[in-house]
């Protein structure tokens, strides 16, 4: 995500009006992030020294997602705030930052920003001349830096920041007025177009990450609910696209959500990242778009969203979800993992397979791990990789999705696909089975089989699956081939495979948030085959 050739603009003098009290949709954090008695910030997971006395808005040993954070402003919507304490963050910003700061001023940073001052400046009274001259020299800035070298929600958010603007500083006159015009008009065509190319026919945004889904869906709302509440007029085409995105995003939403209403975490996903997502499934419903499921315990929901890639079954409880989607866009694929087939598990409430999560942004090993093929409930052929990762953002030779299906009848869910990968062996295709049956609402026996098929026949193949549990849950050995699943003692189930695969218990990280890392216990299964299963049971009576 590097950014170079910045283009400077001048600073301006405002003299006409500008909108205030605009009707923005604001789902305030649900936690604190400054803590003024502790002087203490705390941004992903990690905290650092915040004086608002004297910001240093470049603490070094730092990462870079966490200073990008900082700048971001989020916590001018921190309730227990007051707004003469935002205003002398601002003044103090403002007064560190000159046009081009790295970090401060990228553009991405920098859109986000820019609605949050939206959002608050609209319903404080007291805003200065010297923020508001600051914000349109922002604005124009971002106008003549928009990242189409990133494209994908980067260049989403620099447009829903421009059209923000253009409402926010609509009454301007003159020169000003006219450049303000083009802001809207541009940012109008130009969301229209996004929409199209950016969400897929099942709802889903076309990066098939769940927390952009969530981040992007809500942005969408933030629009919307600008033009609604405002009375904008925009024309007929951008509402009717806004109101299609948000209906089918928060749809799939509620189909693939797990039961405690948290995301699925396949690809670069974050359960702290994600926004308040029963406060986006409310916003839908005032703005009388959406209208959300409800499902009881004896119902069990197929999922099976071609598109996106998404396959699985769910219940008020149990809940199983499958990822057989390609790696996309095909000119943004950077936050990708190789978790073709992988799949997560939650059995009677209780969190029992997990994906890896995602830890940090920055290269290096965590970043590394947390995308590879071992990081995640899938099979690994000959110890390659399903695509290959270049750095921390880039995909080379990529895995190509063959075909998906899922079906359900009855109480037994059933689901078959097959993807073209691990482009160092030239050419394999890896095809997974998962059979799963109910009884009453919950998930009894699943099993998982695996199948190889090669071009050409491999003189040496060795096949090995991880099996990535959550945290909580202990593994003990029972027999050569069946291990039990305990969870505070008492008895979850067991997992059981042939006796001629190899066996071993491993820890390896589990980051369910950014900068937070916990031990999870890690099953691998070994064979030198072309074929492999293996069968979950669980218990009757557990409840977690």
């Amino acid at each position: 995500y590097k950014v170079f050739g910045f283009r400077k603009v001048s600073s301006i003098s405002l003299t006409g009006q500008y909108i205030k009290n605009l009707s923005t949709y604001d789902d305030r954090l649900k936690y604190q992030q400054i803590d003024l008695e502790q002087k203490m910030i705390t941004l992903q997971n990690e905290v650092v020294s915040f004086d608002v006395e004297n910001v240093d808005w470049h603490p070094p040993n730092t990462k870079r997602l966490w200073r990008y954070s900082l700048h971001y402003f989020d916590f001018l919507r921190q309730e227990d705030l007051t707004n003469e304490i935002k205003g002398r963050i601002i003044d103090f910003w403002i007064a560190k930052n000159p046009q081009g700061t790295e970090t401060a001023w990228e553009p991405y940073t920098l859109s986000l920003r820019v609605v949050n001052w939206i959002v608050w400046f609209s319903k404080n009274s007291d805003t200065n001349i010297q923020w508001i001259e600051n914000l349109y020299m922002q604005c124009r800035w971002l106008r003549s830096n928009l990242e189409l070298h990133i494209l994908a929600n980067h260049y989403f958010e620099n447009l829903r920041a421009i059209f923000f603007a253009s409402i926010y500083f609509s009454e301007l006159q003159g020169v000003k007025g006219r450049e303000v015009n083009d802001w809207r008009v541009f940012s109008i065509r130009q969301l229209c177009g996004q929409l199209d190319e950016q969400f897929l026919a099942d709802g889903s945004h076309y990066e098939r990450s769940p927390q952009y889904h969530c981040i992007m869906i809500k942005g969408c709302i933030e629009i919307l609910w600008l033009i609604k509440k405002n009375n904008i007029d925009v024309g007929d085409e951008l509402g009717r696209k806004l109101e299609k995105v948000i209906n089918g995003g928060l749809s799939l939403l509620d189909d693939i959500l797990r039961p405690d209403g948290k995301i699925p975490l396949f690809n670069d996903s974050s359960f702290d990242a994600t926004p308040d997502i029963e406060s986006l499934f409310g916003a839908g419903i005032e703005l009388d778009i959406f209208k959300k499921k409800s499902d009881s315990i004896k119902d069990i929901n197929l999922v099976e969203k071609h598109d996106s890639g998404y396959y699985g079954a769910k219940t008020s409880q149990d809940w199983i979800l499958i990822d057989c989607g390609d790696i996309g866009p095909s000119y943004q694929p950077g936050h990708t993992h190789c978790d073709f087939l992988s799949y997560q598990l939650v059995v009677n409430g209780l969190d029992v397979v997990v994906d890896t999560g995602v830890f940090e942004y920055a290269p290096g090993e965590a970043r590394s791990y947390a995308r590879s093929t071992a990081a995640h409930n899938t099979l690994m052929i000959n110890n390659s990789e399903q695509s290959e990762l270049w750095d921390e953002f880039r995909v080379g030779r990529r895995a190509k999705k063959q075909y998906a299906r899922a079906t359900l009848a009855g109480d037994e869910f059933f689901f078959k696909g097959e993807y073209l990968g691990f482009p160092k062996l030239k050419g394999i295709r890896h095809e997974r089975e998962i059979k799963a049956i109910f009884q009453e609402g919950h998930i009894r026996t699943l099993k998982v089989s695996d199948l190889v098929i090669a071009k050409q026949k491999l003189l040496d193949i060795e096949i090995c699956n991880h099996i990535h549990f959550h945290p909580l849950i202990v593994i003990s050995k029972q027999a050569t081939n069946k291990y039990l699943l305990l969870y505070e003692g008492a008895l979850v189930g067991s997992i059981a495979f042939d006796k001629n695969i190899q066996t071993a218990l491993m820890t390896r990280p589990y980051y369910p948030e950014f900068g937070k890392e916990e031990v999870k216990t890690v099953i691998t299964l070994k064979i030198d085959s072309d074929r492999m299963s293996y069968n979950f049971q669980f218990n009757d009576n557990f409840t977690s």
